[in-house]
């Protein structure tokens, strides 16, 4: 069997590092270790790596709880409000501001027929979206609240 590092160059990091030092020392020190540091890792906070898988589990457990809340509800043997109550609670636990979720919960505590759950559903989904702009509040939420609240 053969070396597989045979012909290979032995790599001497103090040989193969430009000599920056040389030409940066008018740098103070916290400047030449900036220079040092990789291009990604600037001006990002140490947890900055894990906001798109973050999000990506944020959106999976929504929709999960999304889907199995619908499920719940649905006549037949499987339909079961205290389970889609719980689920939704563990999405909105995930990301308080899937109004996917508030609007699950409030069609739950509707078709339950539990009128002050539904009330406490629409108070926590208002006071959720308190500080966004009217831009951002979804509008079939807002169309589901007005018809669940006329319609009882």
């Amino acid at each position: 069997m053969s070396d597989p590092t045979v012909g290979l160059r032995k790599r001497e990091p103090a040989r193969d590092r430009l000599d920056v030092d040389a030409h940066v020392d008018h740098l103070g020190k916290a400047q030449r270790q900036r220079l040092y540091r990789c291009p990604h890792q600037r001006q990002l906070h140490p947890t900055s790596w894990m906001v798109p898988l973050r999000t990506y589990m944020q959106n999976r457990i929504t929709d999960i709880a999304h889907t199995v809340a619908t499920y719940r509800m649905e006549d037949g043997p499987h339909q079961d409000f205290p389970s889609a109550r719980k689920v939704c609670a563990v999405g909105l636990d995930a990301d308080p501001l899937a109004e996917v979720v508030h609007r699950s919960l409030m069609k739950v505590e509707s078709q339950a027929g539990n009128r002050s759950g539904l009330q406490a559903a629409i108070a926590r989904w208002q006071d959720t979206t308190r500080h966004l702009d009217q831009e951002r509040i979804d509008a079939t939420t807002q169309r589901l609240v007005d018809q669940l609240l006329t319609a009882s």
